[in-house]
């Protein structure tokens, strides 16, 4: 049985971070932007650690909605210089989040999101506009997202 799971007040912290803008969300984009991340970060002599994270910024700009994506990785070390288009936040750190756990393909994590909606107006709960996928791949294929939404 799929089941998405949601939990309220949850805290997350992610260190050392380096982001870069995301053109899109689909497979192949996140697979083509995580590589030259990867190779970024090897260049510059760094070392990872966890999973790929996603931030997305939703905002109403008059009636048009703009959306930011990035992809975010974290590093053991701060990198002393960051190049263009990467940039670099030391800490950013999420607290009493609404969270959806997702484990599916990921053209179905869209579900998640849609869920975490429905419960937030269910629970009377004002969703933010910035959200964090950490996404991490099963060796079956099947992806593990773990959402965090701030709350307002």
């Amino acid at each position: 049985m799929n089941e998405i799971k949601i939990a309220e007040k949850k805290n997350v912290t992610f260190n050392n971070v380096l982001s870069r803008r995301l053109e899109a969300i689909d497979e192949e984009s996140v697979d083509k932007s995580s590589k030259m991340f990867e190779s970024y970060v090897k260049r510059e002599g760094l070392t990872p650690y966890g999973p790929l994270i996603v931030r997305e910024t939703t905002k109403l700009v008059g009636k048009e909605i703009d959306q930011k994506s990035e992809m975010l990785i974290q590093v053991k070390e701060a990198p002393s210089n960051v190049a263009d288009p990467y940039a670099f936040e030391p800490k950013v750190r999420l607290e009493g989040c609404l969270m959806a756990r997702f484990i599916g393909p990921l053209d179905k994590m869209h579900m998640a999101y849609s869920k975490m909606q429905v419960y937030a107006y269910e629970h009377d709960i004002n969703l933010g506009p910035v959200n964090y996928t950490v996404l991490s791949k099963g060796e079956d294929g099947e992806f593990t997202a773990d959402i965090f939404n701030e709350v307002l």
